[in-house]
């Protein structure tokens, strides 16, 4: 980014994720217990539906507080959520749209409210053939972690099979493979797509 690009900064209510990282463009389903987190969904679901969810470094910690976060998260869309009838928890359905940056974070009661600057990727100097050939090597890896896997759909592979964007099938890869969630963590904050 050039210094004379302006950084945009959005307000938006943040939810901490416990061992769990999402992804740009990947569908993520989880549930909701804790009262900030609940909070932080009715606040989003009031306004344009979107929400800042980004992981704690710990997941035994109940009440995160900014350094117990990750900086780097991303803005998703609520797609659908389901509140149990106690109305204390929730399931939900988020998509992932961008990774975000913490500028600040706002409040902290009843709920997170964080303004959250936009990580895009960065431009590299790799080849076309590179690229294409690095693409193909993770997705011929992926094929063999699916058909070695007893609990993943071999069908899944067909969402990247088709896809030559290095980002993309990164994410998919990252966001699909059972990796710990800190290893996750390194590889949204990786900007770069072919090291991605």
């Amino acid at each position: 980014m050039s210094e004379k690009e302006p950084v945009l900064t959005r307000g938006l209510p943040m939810l901490a994720l416990r061992g769990m990282t999402a992804f740009p463009g990947m569908l993520l389903t989880f549930d909701i217990e804790r009262p900030m987190s609940m909070a932080a969904l009715n606040f989003a679901m009031g306004a344009d539906q979107n929400i800042f969810l980004v992981t704690q470094r710990d997941v035994v910690k109940d009440i995160p507080q900014k350094e117990d976060l990750y900086e780097v998260g991303t803005v998703c869309h609520i797609r659908q959520q389901l509140k149990q009838p106690s109305g204390n928890s929730a399931r939900v359905m988020v998509e992932g749209m961008y990774r975000g940056r913490i500028r600040e974070i706002v409040t902290d009661s009843p709920s997170f409210y964080a303004e959250v600057e936009r990580v895009n990727d960065c431009s590299e100097r790799v080849s076309e053939a590179r690229r294409e050939a690095l693409v193909r090597s993770c997705v011929t890896l992926f094929e063999e972690y699916v058909r070695l896997s007893d609990n993943t759909p071999p069908e899944i592979v067909l969402n990247i099979l088709s896809n030559n964007d290095a980002g993309y099938v990164a994410d998919f890869i990252a966001n699909t493979v059972r990796f710990k969630y800190q290893d996750k963590q390194l590889l949204l904050e990786e900007t770069h797509p072919t090291r991605r």
